[in-house]
């Protein structure tokens, strides 16, 4: 398997974990330590359609797809930019759009779905920390979750129908929180102008 394939796998993964409608029980931590990073290498980028702006630390691969779900009767379209960091890290920006029909009216609901999907894709899975927050008015969720050492630093966004993914991917002998809260910080959601 290629590397663009094993992107493609990955970020199919993390899209199908929104699939997942089992209840999850959270207690909130934030133990993240900021400090600051040189940002002098990392490529500022802007989604095809201006949908958001993020910074990667080296210019993103696109993946699109859309996968169908529930016996082939629901389809979720996905989209995923992704960039390496060295062997250092991943880091991911997915947007999966669900048909509108699915998406529930409790937006934490869906997010709390999400993350029970990510934890049920290993058994030795863990939450390490999650907190719930307001992104530019949107409900949305920073989580980190360690699977038999490999570390999932994230921020999920409902908007509407769509699902923003902001992750960064790496060995927990390789983190960097800093590397996180920076690529975390660069995203912004463009808005349209009326």
């Amino acid at each position: 398997m290629n590397i663009f394939e094993g992107l493609k796998k990955r970020a199919a993964l993390y899209c199908m974990s929104l699939a997942v409608f089992s209840p999850l029980t959270i207690q909130a931590e934030d133990t993240t330590p900021k400090s600051k990073i040189d940002s002098s290498c990392w490529k500022d980028f802007v989604s095809k359609g201006g949908r958001y702006k993020v910074s990667f630390p080296s210019y993103p691969q696109h993946v699109s797809e859309t996968l169908k779900m529930q016996n082939g009767k629901v389809s979720i379209k996905y989209d995923a930019y992704i960039a390496e960091q060295g062997v250092d890290a991943l880091y991911m920006v997915l947007i999966a759009q669900y048909p509108k029909t699915q998406v529930r009216p409790d937006p934490e609901a869906g997010l709390k779905a999400f993350l029970n999907g990510l934890l049920s894709h290993g058994e030795s899975s863990r939450l390490v920390q999650v907190e719930w927050q307001d992104f530019q008015g949107f409900s949305s969720v920073d989580f980190l979750i360690n699977t038999a050492g490999i570390l999932l630093h994230g921020r999920a966004v409902m908007v509407d129908n769509n699902l923003y993914l902001v992750a960064m991917e790496s060995h927990e002998t390789r983190y960097r929180s800093e590397n996180f809260q920076y690529f975390v910080e660069t995203f912004t959601l463009v808005r349209e102008s009326k």
